[in-house]
């Protein structure tokens, strides 16, 4: 005879499918991370604890399960410990969902939510300076199609400071070449921005979709930028293409290994650098408040500096000192310690 599910499964399905798929309506990638959180845990308690997943319960998932789960992502698996926090996060909130649907469960879910975040320490992010993305760039061959999409692609990432998922997700009917020039993007959580295009970027996105046209044609709803076989760029795809053209411009053996969101981190360090207000920058990127922007003020050390320097008008003029001008007093101070 079959067995029933266990109480834990009905919950996790709920919570995966009706309350982040539908009641929420998080991204897809919001939701495939908290879906290997819950993969790891299940796997733990199964190698670790020895509960096999059939007859997994939502009581056997205290507040110590979790911990041990935890210490166990990190000296097992080498998680970090912001890596750490992020599957925490991913278990508080589907014990937060539970106690409105199974509040028999009250207690248990306070526990786990009470759970300290453990502290990290905060990293600089990778930028690129202006010459390498310059480098980047220049190196691409657009003389045929595949560069002149990888260019156009590459333009854009950088020029928008657009997260993956946002360029991946874009469609030919949310770029606008004419003025003013502007991309709609969706960001976390389908939010969305409309960001103005700079011209060099236009000129690179029109030539594209002419040269594209031209071979295979495109209608408003096609994704903006596709594969060879004609589909969507996947998320795997964009590093793909910005590590080759990295590669081939001669930066891997100068700056090491590069990922698509430095780009992002370069343009709003440079933003800052050219001394765009941040509150400006904020919505350029699309984050939600100041504090998650000002982490490229710390990391751009150059712009601290010469805010400091520009702010330093204290003037002092240095003189010598009284007993170098005046050598009856160095005899007199001497004097007075015989």
């Amino acid at each position: 005879m079959p067995r029933e599910p266990t109480d834990f499964a009905l919950r996790l399905s709920g919570y995966f499918l009706d309350y982040l798929a539908g009641t929420r309506n998080l991204s897809e990638h919001t939701i495939a991370s908290r879906r290997t959180a819950f993969s790891l845990l299940i796997d733990y308690c199964a190698a670790v604890e020895g509960i096999p997943t059939s007859s997994l319960s939502i009581r056997q998932i205290d507040r110590p399960l979790v911990e041990r789960f935890l210490s166990w992502t990190e000296n097992v698996r080498g998680n970090s410990a912001s890596t750490r926090n992020v599957r925490m996060d991913a278990i508080k909130s589907f014990f937060s969902y539970l106690q409105t649907v199974a509040p028999e469960h009250l207690l248990q879910c306070q526990q786990i939510a009470a759970m300290p975040r453990k502290r990290a320490p905060k990293a600089c992010v990778r930028w690129l300076t202006l010459e390498e993305v310059q480098s980047l760039l220049a190196g691409i061959d657009s003389s045929r199609y595949r560069g002149l999409r990888n260019l156009a692609l590459l333009s854009l990432l950088y020029d928008r400071a657009a997260r993956v998922s946002e360029l991946t997700g874009a469609r030919v009917r949310d770029l606008r070449t004419g003025e003013p020039a502007r991309v709609r993007l969706f960001g976390k959580g389908s939010k969305e921005r409309f960001v103005p295009l700079m011209s060099p970027t236009v000129d690179v996105l029109a030539k594209y979709l002419e040269r594209r046209s031209e071979r295979s044609g495109h209608s408003p709803d096609d994704y903006l930028f596709v594969n060879r076989s004609g589909g969507g760029l996947t998320r795997g795809g964009v590093p793909y293409v910005l590590q080759k053209c990295w590669s081939e411009a001669g930066m891997l053996e100068r700056s090491g290994q590069v990922t698509p969101h430095a780009l992002r981190h370069s343009r709003a360090v440079h933003l800052l650098q050219a001394g765009v207000p941040i509150v400006y920058i904020r919505d350029f990127l699309g984050h939600e408040g100041v504090a998650t922007t000002e982490v490229y003020a710390r990391c751009d050390q150059s712009a601290i500096r010469r805010a400091i320097e520009k702010s330093n008008n204290i003037k002092v003029d240095l003189e010598e000192p009284i007993w170098e001008r005046e050598p009856g007093i160095l005899r007199w101070l001497e004097s007075l310690s015989e």
